[in-house]
Formats: structure tokens, sequence, C-alpha cells
């Protein structure tokens, strides 16, 4: 018997200098695929790319802090930086972990959009 997984994407607007959640492990493993990032502004925007590890004490790790992407370009962070994202979960109780990926640009008037594509792995939660 083999592993079944999905390939959902989710598309996300006007992302600013707010931490916007973007995709939270909460029912399945996820393997993030891509995460196409599109300036939307006609100047130079740093964007920044974080996992947050649920726990005990919520742990931070930062994948991509402050990428800069030029006037209108659309980059596809995952593959521009050669990132192998995985979010993790655990259902057991101790420790109970939920990963989540947070996006978000450096200043009010720095706007993007961006699409994270991913595997949704059907398995069994991690032990």
């Amino acid at each position: 018997m083999g592993i079944f997984v999905d390939y959902p994407s989710n598309p996300f607007a006007n992302i600013t200098n707010v931490p916007t959640t973007i995709l939270i492990a909460d029912t399945n493993p996820l393997q993030i695929n891509g995460l196409i990032v599109c300036n939307r502004v006609g100047q130079p925007i740093r964007f920044n790319l974080k996992k947050i590890r649920t726990q005990t004490s919520p742990v931070e790790i930062f994948y991509v802090n402050e990428l800069p992407i030029g006037p209108y370009e659309t980059v596809d962070v995952v593959a521009k930086i050669g990132l192998q994202i995985f979010l993790e979960y655990s259902t057991t109780p101790n420790p109970l972990i939920s990963d989540s990926l947070i996006c978000f640009t450096n200043g009010y008037t720095q706007i993007c959009d961006c699409e994270i594509s991913y595997t949704r792995l059907n398995d069994l939660p991690l032990a």
C-alpha cells in the first residue's frame, strides 16, 4: 500500500508588511512545491518567508529574509533559493506539533501577490 497525495494550491492577494499565514499543517504533513511571488508595485520589494513550529513554545525559522524582487517581477521563491520546505504535525500530546508558513514584505507600500502549491501527504502523523 502506498502513500496517497493531493496537489492543491492557495492564492493570496495584497500581501504587505503584516505577516500572513499562507499554509498550516494541521491534518497532514505537507511538502511545498512552489511559491510564486508577484511584485505589484513599481519599485523593488523585500520578501520574507518563515516557518513557525507550534509546540511547547513557538519556534520561528526564517527560510527567506528580505529576498529582493524587482518591480512587477514574478519569482518562484522555492526554485530560486533551492528550498526544501516540509511542514509537519504530530497528534501525540508530548510534543503536539503544528507547523505553519508565513510571508510578508518589508513595508506597507510593498505589495505582492503569491500562490503556494504543495503536496498533501495522506499518511499517518508523526509519532
